[in-house]
């Protein structure tokens, strides 16, 4: 089996490629620079670099590829609210152009990685199911429904087997590198070097946080089943945590109080947000979340420490 990732030396790919090429299957990743080692360290992973808005159907990058894991995303629901004719344009018009290319090149199978955090908008019950009402809130939310329904529909037209994954909120040690993304790893590194943590709305805000190595095995073990139906599927731990229980959970861990402020609520954040995770389950009876949310937050409270020894 030959696998592209795109998007592979970003939090989601990077850890996508791992897991894959551990399973032996040949994996290559296109990414817009050459990633910093030791990110794949060893492991047998060819890197492409270009740029996913300027791909043709004529790129060797596509040679000998049987299945697309397409997790490119530019825009976060913040930034997309800033400029949302960009979200569109770096995100759903090169989807669209990677439809093109999978029907002319002949690729069997898309995986693409949607956002169980934003497409529901407020959700009409909690946990959320595939078939409850989708009303985004953010910019970014709407351009990723949109993707998906453009996917399901190539996916009449031409047969592909696509498998669309409305992600909860994940977390892990990778979002430590560089500018720190997600809410778990900025408190926990901001309250590792002793800075305030800043907090949108009164801590009140529920997601539902997934652990990156139980994502990376429902992965696996859904690119190592051919026949996985298509559809969209909620992957995410099935449990909600609020910014509160973080904070809590680190001052656990750490042993000292969090100093956080808390601001006015950003009118793009869902107030709460949990998946029913239950249509995956039926579909991979043998995988489930198995790194439990406090288990996660030790493993990113250890990484920041030691990076915060590091570069001292």
């Amino acid at each position: 089996m030959s696998l592209l990732v795109l998007g592979g030396s970003g939090f989601l790919g990077s850890a996508a490629a791992t897991a894959l090429s551990k399973q032996g299957m040949e994996v290559k990743i296109l990414c817009r620079r050459m990633p910093a080692p030791p990110l794949f360290g060893t492991t047998p992973v060819e890197i492409q670099t270009g740029d996913f808005t300027l791909l043709t159907a004529a790129d060797s990058l596509f040679d000998g590829v049987d299945t697309v894991l397409h997790f490119i995303s530019s825009t976060t629901p913040a930034s997309s609210m800033d400029d949302m004719a960009f979200d569109v344009s770096s995100n759903l018009l090169p989807a669209l152009n990677l439809l093109r290319i999978t029907e002319k090149r002949g690729i069997k199978r898309l995986i693409y990685a949607s956002s169980g955090g934003t497409v529901y908008g407020v959700p009409v019950k909690l946990p959320a199911s595939e078939d409850d009402a989708t009303n985004p809130i953010s910019a970014h939310g709407i351009t990723k429904l949109a993707t998906e329904k453009f996917i399901m529909l190539q996916a009449r037209l031409s047969g592909l087997q696509a498998i669309i994954l409305r992600v909860g909120n994940p977390f892990g040690p990778y979002q430590l590198r560089g500018v720190t993304i997600g809410s778990i790893a900025r408190f926990v590194q901001l309250h590792a070097t002793a800075q305030q943590l800043h907090i949108w709305g009164d801590g009140s805000v529920v997601r539902d946080y997934l652990y990156i190595d139980d994502f990376s095995s429902a992965l696996a073990d859904i690119v190592r089943t051919p026949e996985f139906p298509s559809g969209v599927y909620n992957l995410a731990s099935g449990s909600g945590h609020s910014l509160r229980d973080i904070l809590e959970e680190i001052r656990h861990i750490s042993g000292r109080t969090p100093a956080a402020s808390f601001e006015a609520q950003r009118v793009m954040d869902v107030p709460a947000i949990v998946l029913d995770i239950s249509r995956l389950r039926r579909a991979l009876p043998s995988w489930k979340p198995r790194v439990p949310f406090s288990d996660g937050i030790e493993r990113m409270w250890q990484a920041s420490s030691a990076q915060v020894v590091s570069s001292s």
